[in-house]
């Protein structure tokens, strides 16, 4: 099982480098992703709309197309959406302090724990210092190499 932190569909819906892996990860593995993603994502855009990246009708297509995107996914059982639950807030808060994380990137990373994900797909400097700190899940980067993340998927 594969979880997709919010960046890394990040990476896929603004076309930036690693999106082409997410495509090929959503099409070819179990990936779970939670709830709260789709907030980070709708904050993403409107963060490119306030920094003058794109426009007022270009942030409002992008999060109609992101919604309706994620609703297909999981229509095809390509992405699985988690809940976010009173558990994994708690799993989350005590995630915050000793690995100082913001919360978001503690629920995340709660959930995959949780769900016992084999790699953490991210596009978030925050998570790679991480990579030594957490030893039930492999945290990976979107833009790893295609043929890397097929040997460590296949083992």
């Amino acid at each position: 099982m594969i979880y997709l932190e919010a960046s890394a569909l990040w990476a896929m819906y603004y076309g930036e480098p690693g999106g082409d892996n997410v495509i090929w990860l959503l099409n070819n593995y179990e990936c779970y992703t939670s709830e709260w993603s789709i907030l980070e994502l709708s904050r993403a855009v409107s963060k490119r709309y306030n920094q003058g990246e794109i426009t007022k009708r270009e942030a409002d297509a992008l999060n109609i197309f992101i919604l309706a995107d994620i609703e297909k996914l999981t229509r095809e059982n390509k992405l699985k959406l988690t809940k976010v639950t009173w558990n994994l807030i708690k799993k989350a808060y005590h995630l915050i302090f000793p690995l100082n994380l913001y919360a978001s990137d503690a629920l995340h990373l709660s959930t995959a724990l949780h769900y016992k994900t084999k790699v953490m797909f991210v596009d978030d400097f925050h998570f790679t210092r991480l990579k030594n700190k957490v030893k039930k899940l492999r945290i990976l980067s979107i833009t790893e190499n295609r043929e890397n993340i097929q040997k460590i998927l296949s083992k």
